[in-house]
């Protein structure tokens, strides 16, 4: 037997042993599957026809409400109030039993009695009502607070009704609610009627209480008929106890549903079961109807037959239920099973005969290989090869669907990058373009800032410096920014967006008032209100970060900024896509009071951030905060160092003034002694006593004054105040250093010192401050240059600053640093050059632009300049490299210190 029939024969037998299990399982699982989804379709429509039977009663609830809203039933009821309230208790109720019994025993109509009733203008209202609603109302009377009927649209049985349990839920003890009363069969209509009872109110006062009798019966078996066209089935109307109220082709209250379903009914839950009744399977849903279960808002039920009505509800709320004879589904299951199985027979035979034909084209899948390779170079990446063969075309195709797939996936990624870069495509634009344009941005009520009466942060750091801070996350979200002194000043505010623009100014204009204060202080302010109110000040209050979403629909981010544990200001943005919401937007326009277009514009104008953007900005912010907090710590600690210098100068100053008069002194000695050999030797060694006695002096002063630097270091470390105590010790290496310059010229008696010499022991002592597991290597290069005592001091305190700034930068990292300094003279000028081999002097620095906290820098640029009369260059070479040059000494000031 050739292949291609064994191939085709080995497939239908596979085929219909498959068939038949296949088909075994789906109709099992089928069925059970239809079952639930049957119950699951059924609820949906018991549901539904619940809620349109709801709403019906609604609708005649809000009609009924609307009838007595009418004036003319206001007034009348009024008038008849008055009469009765007149009367004391016991003759006004014996009044209402005859009026009663009169009305109870007059069968005419027409009688003057029962026609003061039918026919006055609140009657003829009811009945004008009645008329414009044909075949709804079978009768609508009013009543007077007393219960005693004063208008109505026909002949009732009774005229009183304050005891009837319709008008005492209806009355509610004077609160009113809305009551339906499930009457049944009302014989003065004949037919199935409920009863819509409303308190009639004026003002808060409730006068009376109308009462409309429907004809409900029309629409809702309408609902009923409604749900038959939509599905197989019966649905009914069924009270709590089992009395069923509407079922197609049934009289109302003629049948009960079996007795096991009515025990299961729960009040307020929907349930679905499969019941046997005289050997019929059926699924039944039943769903309550929520508004006749009884609430604040609505009663609804009864609690007796009365004389006028037959079968009434006693307190039983309404159900929907729907039943369906199972054997349909059944039916459909069998027929669902029978069509699975032609067409897994037909399936199989196709099959086979496919089979049959492979055979005979066994090239067939080169031809799909091509056709497959043509849709590729097309374009339609997703074309795969279905050959399951472990020949060689079967490799083939393996190869082919790996390509494909690596292509596939290639262009895919691509197009994932084109998105991504597309999403950030703004921020290359705006980096490119221009830089903080909010920065320049001048609202037109003008700079809050110069409201700001703290001035901590605004002082301390600077306007410009707080913007150029500001900046370096304000351009990743072009949104807006505020910061704040701990007492709610602005140090500054930034608008950047257009809708934050828009709002600000909006709600400036909300405050009515020019004067900013004022506008600050009103609370109508809206923007200020989120922004300082909202965020920041609970960020100062709280200590931790604050976000909300403002006024006008982004998010603001707001954190605290600390100097040590204090918190002295906040810092915050604002952030997020402005809302796209018509309604949001709705609400906004009218909160700010402009026009919603507006906000649509700049709405639409607002680039998309990703959120890693955002991520990134609120790193900055917090950077931001700490970079403040630094900058004015910095300032307070460069306070105290300069009241410690001033004090030092003082008294430098006043030694001086003491050196001056004891040299005056010791000229008019020598002026009267100089012709005497002998005073004159004893005036040099009384000079060089004075002399050793001065520079004694001196060395005690400057170490007194480190040792009272020391003591306000340890104290400020010992108080917690760390801030001050780095501070302090950067004093204490600049005066140490003072005293090392100081020995070395009382040593050389004032000569001119080795500039090679002073660097060895001024950077030694300012390294005395490195940390025991930290070490710095020092290469000063040899040197025969000389300096004078004045250059000396002056490049003491450069050395000092230069050798501190190496400790703190270079190892703040690392363990190990390396300096070097080179001296060497040319022509009249010294070249000095201290390179380190730290990080490097920062941008900012190297192009001249020294914040004002660096006061080290300020410093060493001063003494070069104004004191050393030279130039200082600093460059980034492997490290920060400073270059000195100054003149050197004077032939005049080498004799004068020979």
């Amino acid at each position: 037997m050739k292949i291609q029939y064994k191939t085709a024969l080995l497939i239908f037998a596979v085929g219909i042993v498959s068939l038949s299990v296949i088909s075994t399982v789906y109709y099992v699982y089928n069925y059970r599957d239809s079952i639930q989804k049957e119950l699951q379709v059924l609820e949906s429509l018991s549901q539904e026809t619940a809620q349109h039977i709801q709403t019906h009663l609604e609708e005649k609830a809000t009609t009924a409400i609307t009838i007595s809203s009418a004036p003319i039933l206001r007034d009348t009821l009024r008038n008849s109030n008055v009469e009765f309230a007149g009367l004391p208790s016991n003759l006004r109720q014996k009044k209402i039993k005859g009026l009663n019994k009169k009305w109870m025993a007059t069968k005419d109509a027409t009688d003057p009695f029962i026609q003061t009733h039918m026919i006055n203008p609140a009657a003829d209202y009811l009945r004008q009502q009645q008329e414009l609603f044909p075949d709804l109302y079978g009768e609508i009377f009013l009543t007077n607070r007393f219960g005693v009927m004063i208008a109505t649209t026909g002949k009732l049985t009774t005229l009183a009704h304050a005891h009837k349990y319709w008008w005492i839920a209806g009355y509610d003890d004077g609160q009113g609610r809305i009551f339906f009363d499930d009457r049944g069969f009302d014989t003065s209509v004949e037919g199935y009627v409920l009863g819509v009872v409303v308190p009639v109110r004026d003002e808060n006062e409730i006068v009376g209480i109308l009462k409309c009798n429907v004809n409900i019966q029309g629409p809702l078996s309408h609902i009923v008929e409604t749900f038959i066209l939509k599905k197989h089935g019966i649905a009914k109307i069924i009270r709590s106890g089992g009395m069923v109220v509407v079922e197609p082709g049934k009289e109302p209250l003629s049948t009960k549903i079996p007795e096991d379903i009515a025990k299961s009914v729960h009040r307020e839950k929907t349930q679905s079961k499969i019941t046997i009744e005289n050997s019929k399977k059926e699924l039944f849903v039943i769903t309550p109807i929520i508004m006749t279960m009884g609430s604040e808002k609505y009663g609804f039920g009864g609690s007796y037959e009365s004389i006028d009505h037959i079968k009434g509800n006693t307190g039983e709320g309404w159900h929907v239920g729907i039943f369906r004879d199972q054997r349909k589904l059944d039916i459909i299951t069998a027929r669902a099973t029978r069509m699975l199985i032609m067409t897994g027979i037909l399936f199989t035979l196709i099959i086979s005969a496919f089979a049959l034909i492979l055979g005979k084209k066994i090239a067939k899948p080169v031809e799909i290989l091509v056709d497959a390779t043509k849709r590729i170079g097309e374009g339609h990446f997703e074309s795969r090869l279905a050959i399951s063969s472990k020949d060689e075309i079967g490799m083939l195709a393996e190869s082919f669907n790996s390509m494909a797939d690596s292509l596939q996936k290639e262009i895919n990624e691509r197009i994932r990058a084109s998105k991504q870069l597309k999403s950030i495509e703004w921020l290359l634009e705006s980096t490119l373009s221009q830089y903080s344009p909010g920065l320049k941005f001048s609202p037109p009520y003008g700079n809050l800032v110069e409201l700001n009466t703290n001035r901590l942060i605004l002082d301390s750091v600077g306007e410009e410096v707080l913007k150029d801070i500001v900046g370096d996350f304000l351009d990743l979200l072009d949104t807006s920014s505020a910061i704040y002194e701990k007492n709610g000043d602005y140090a500054l505010g930034i608008f950047s967006s257009g809708w934050c623009k828009l709002l600000d100014n909006a709600s400036r204009n909300l405050c009515q008032t020019n004067d900013n204060q004022e506008a600050l202080n009103s609370g109508a302010w809206l923007c200020h209100e989120s922004c300082w109110t909202d965020a920041s000040r609970v960020a100062i209050e709280t200590g931790q970060p604050v976000d909300i979403e403002c006024n006008g629909g982004i998010h603001l981010y707001a954190v605290p900024i600390f100097t040590g544990q204090e918190v002295i200001g906040a810092i915050n943005f604002g952030y997020g896509n402005p809302p796209s919401d018509r309604q949001k937007l709705e609400e906004i326009a009218d909160k700010y009071k402009i026009k919603i277009e507006d906000l649509l514009k700049e709405a639409a104008a607002y680039e998309t951030r990703p959120k890693y953007i955002l991520d990134i900005a609120r790193k900055r912010l917090f950077v931001a905060a700490r970079l403040i907090g630094a900058i004015v710590d910095r300032k307070k600690a460069e306070k105290l160092v300069q009241e410690a210098y001033n004090d030092m100068e003082q008294q430098v100053k006043d030694r001086t003034k003491q050196l001056e008069d004891a040299n005056s002194e010791l000229v008019s000695e020598v002026t009267e002694r100089k012709r005497i050999e002998e005073k004159l030797r004893e005036y040099a060694e009384k000079q060089i006593t004075l002399l050793g006695e001065v520079n004694h002096r001196v060395k005690n002063n400057l170490t007194a004054i480190i040792s009272m630097l020391h003591q306000e270091e340890d104290r400020a470390e010992y108080e917690g105040k760390k801030e001050y105590s780095g501070r302090l010790a950067e004093v204490v290496g600049r005066v140490s250093g003072l005293l090392t310059v100081h020995s070395l010229l009382s040593s050389a008696m004032w000569e001119p010192l080795s500039l090679a010499h002073l660097c060895q022991n001024i950077i030694k002592e300012s390294l005395k401050g490195v940390h025991a597991d930290k070490s710095i290597r020092v290469n000063i290069s040899p040197s025969d240059v000389l300096v004078d005592s004045d250059q000396a001091h002056y490049l003491t305190i450069v050395l000092n600053e230069l050798t501190t700034n190496s400790m703190k930068y270079v190892l703040q990292d690392r363990d190990t640093a390396n300096i070097q300094v080179s001296i060497h003279h040319q022509d009249d000028s010294i070249h000095l050059i201290y390179h380190d081999d730290g990080p490097g002097y920062p941008e900012s620095i190297l192009h001249g632009e020294v914040p004002s906290i660096c006061f080290g820098f300020k410093l060493i640029t001063g003494i070069v300049r104004k004191s050393l009369q030279g130039n200082i260059e600093l460059l980034n070479d492997n490290g920060a490299k400073t270059q000195i040059i100054f003149p050197r000494m004077t032939e005049k000031s080498e004799n004068e210190m020979g």
